[in-house]
């Protein structure tokens, strides 16, 4: 409670115009309570106090030492980055930097005459490129990016974050940070997107392999996605999450091989038989074995009979019966449909 009274005293201050008393507040409060939501805030305005605004903004960024902003700020980037505050910075931050590629940058230079400009043969001592930082801030672009990857889920220009992440930075991102990427993509319902960087993430868990294979079935990577499938079945054979996979692998692959992949899964995992046992049905229709179809639904309706499964078996043969003229089928039909349910 005692850091909230503080960030109020220090609202209450500047409101009132008293800048200096609550600068001093805002400092007591990040000084006894580091780490803390309300220093969270406090570190910011302290950032925001320390930016220059309108036409001082270009001639202090150029001149001036960057210590107040780059100290408060990266203290909360750094200290503090699941903060909605470090997420606003790092945002903020990010759109204050210039494109990455430019005409200027990439045009070809003119040929000079002038032989005191000609190239140097000696090897080049100057640093290689380093990664864009804003004027506010040591931290680089890239650690920028990561933070609201990690962190910025739910805001508007979330996905363009992830995009412009894995596009531009594909060769500096760990397993982990694939892991978040794909976090992301799928939470935001980008499923394509999502398998893609799953694939790069740890193949440690099932949730990340079956998302893996879940996000490139999405995109139509279907040989990609029944690759991902088969490694999650076999690295984690009684996770639930390889129980769906192996239902999804069963629509990607031919009849013989989802069939049997369907008797697999009947046996490993007892919830999912009545499922895997209609679904087996209308794969033997498929190839035109309508014996063996009937006998695959009659043991989901005498085995399973209150499965969803069984529900849906009812109901289609209801369905067919009515559309026959056979309605006293029908009724049977969605007689033990409604027995079933109750």
């Amino acid at each position: 409670m005692a850091p909230y009274i503080l960030l109020t005293k220090a609202q209450a201050q500047a409101a009132a115009g008293q800048a200096a008393a609550a600068l001093n507040t805002w400092n007591r409060l990040i000084a006894e309570y580091p780490g803390s939501a309300a220093a969270a805030e406090a570190l910011y305005q302290l950032g925001a106090q320390s930016i220059p605004t309108g036409s001082d903004a270009t001639t202090a960024g150029a001149t001036t030492p960057l210590a107040p902003a780059t100290r408060y700020w990266d203290t909360l980037l750094n200290e503090i980055p699941s903060h909605p505050r470090s997420v606003e910075v790092a945002f903020k931050l990010l759109s204050s930097l210039p494109p990455k590629n430019t005409d200027a940058a990439t045009a070809e230079p003119a040929p000079s005459t002038d032989p005191s400009t000609a190239p140097s043969t000696a090897p080049s001592t100057a640093p290689s490129t380093a990664l864009a930082k804003p004027a506010s801030t040591s931290l680089d672009e890239l650690s920028l990016l990561k933070i609201v990857t990690y962190h910025g889920l739910g805001h508007p220009q979330y996905i363009e974050t992830l995009d412009r992440l894995s596009d531009e930075y594909s060769d500096n991102l760990t397993p982990a940070d694939w892991a978040a990427i794909g976090f992301g993509y799928w939470e935001t319902q980008n499923y394509a997107s999502a398998g893609e960087a799953y694939s790069k993430a740890p193949q440690d868990t099932p949730v990340n392999l079956y998302r893996a294979a879940r996000g490139q079935e999405r995109g139509d990577k279907i040989q990609a996605a029944i690759a991902a499938y088969q490694t999650l079945n076999q690295a984690f054979p009684t996770a639930p999450e390889t129980a769906t996979g192996l239902l999804n692998m069963a629509n990607l692959v031919p009849v013989p091989i989802a069939i049997a992949t369907l008797d697999q899964l009947r046996e490993r995992f007892p919830d999912q038989a009545a499922e895997a046992l209609m679904r087996r049905a209308a794969l033997l229709d498929k190839i035109n074995s309508p014996g063996s179809a009937k006998q695959a639904r009659a043991s989901v309706l005498s085995q399973y009979s209150d499965s969803e499964a069984a529900a849906e078996i009812r109901l289609e043969e209801a369905k067919t019966s009515a559309a026959k003229g056979d309605y006293p089928s029908a009724i049977s039909w969605a007689q033990q449909l409604i027995s079933a349910a109750t």
